[in-house]
């Protein structure tokens, strides 16, 4: 089942409530996606293979660490995910 993208205006990628108008992503089924942690410098690195479920809200929030990756946000937590897991 593909995942299907539904354009709101309800949430922003940022908890620091910065006015955007993200695409959201309603999963149909179960991905895998690589955590963005921070390192002490603030500098972005990798962290833990997961699995975001199905049914989870995700927002597109930008250019991923590669150009088959895009950077989306689930609950404030940023990931790294493959386009082609989205459709994209």
């Amino acid at each position: 089942m593909a995942n299907t993208i539904t354009p709101i205006r309800e949430r922003t990628c940022s908890p620091e409530g910065k006015t955007q108008s993200p695409i959201t992503f309603r999963l149909q089924r179960r991905i895998c996606a690589i955590k963005v942690e921070r390192q002490h410098n603030g500098e972005p690195k990798f962290g833990t293979l997961t699995q975001l479920e199905a049914g989870s809200r995700l927002e597109l929030c930008g250019q991923g660490y590669t150009p088959r990756m895009m950077k989306v946000c689930v609950n404030y937590e940023y990931y790294f995910v493959f386009k082609e897991d989205l459709d994209l």
